[in-house]
């Protein structure tokens, strides 16, 4: 049984790895290190952060759906509510992207209802 030390510093490798990896760009590399971070403790950030991953490698529906947990745990995220925008794109859902907040402006409401009038999703 490892320490509770040796756990922390197991998972800050892993993360400074996955950050690595998607500072270069490398998102196949990044997505299965924020698993695997993911696996020893969710939180929005890392499933923000491989939301991010998934919207690069064009997987948009895995994309939503990390966007969508981390914002459960944190729904003031604002790069999570940016990935779950950008995942909505890549799916063509833009009428969606606009409309998905409740706390979002007048303004915002009124373009969300003339994208649903256009047809686009």
């Amino acid at each position: 049984m490892t320490s509770l030390a040796e756990a922390e510093a197991h998972m800050a490798r892993l993360k400074s790895k996955a950050r690595d990896a998607f500072v270069a760009k490398d998102w196949a590399a990044a997505r299965a290190l924020y698993t695997e971070c993911l696996e020893i403790h969710p939180s929005a950030a890392l499933f923000s952060n491989r939301a991010a991953c998934f919207v690069e490698l064009r997987l948009y529906k895995e994309a939503l759906a990390d966007a969508d947990l981390a914002l459960e745990r944190d729904p003031t995220f604002a790069k999570a509510q940016f990935r779950r925008g950008r995942a909505y794109e890549g799916l063509n859902m833009l009428g969606d992207a606009l409309a998905w907040d409740p706390k979002r402006d007048d303004e915002h409401r009124d373009a969300a209802e003339r994208a649903r009038g256009t047809g686009m999703r």
